[in-house]
């Protein structure tokens, strides 16, 4: 708790139980802008640590839409190849697809576009 005070982040996610959310609480200010902050809707609190983690460790991620409709997901890192991004790529819009909304009608995705964290998108034919 001492390091997420001091605003040492060596974790990609934090998982806890619904008892020891509130001890959570003091540190709040520092893991929510980070977005690590857990969350029942994000599926971090949990009451099986055990298999959260092995969901985890395993490719589960969390995708957000924003207000215009635009979802932003992280599909890989500086240390993955080129053939770990692109099927990360496709096993998103897979799952994106396999889970559309059932009053969406017509396409669902109309452009797809890659970025690193700072710098240009190039567009992506789908």
């Amino acid at each position: 708790m001492n390091d997420i005070k001091a605003g040492k982040f060596d974790f990609d996610v934090l998982l806890t139980t619904p008892e020891l959310i509130r001890d959570l609480a003091p540190a709040a200010k520092q893991l929510g802008p980070k977005g690590l902050m857990p969350s029942p809707k994000a599926g971090t609190v949990v009451a099986n640590i055990a298999e959260a983690i092995a969901e985890f460790k395993k490719g589960k991620m969390e995708f957000k839409l924003d207000k215009t409709g635009n979802i932003n997901a992280a599909v890989g890192k500086l240390s993955f190849s080129e053939t770990q991004i692109e099927e990360n790529i496709k096993a998103f819009l897979k799952a994106l697809e396999d889970n559309k909304p059932t009053g969406v009608k017509g396409k669902l995705i109309k452009k797809v576009f890659i970025a690193p964290t700072m710098g240009p998108g190039i567009q992506i034919q789908y």
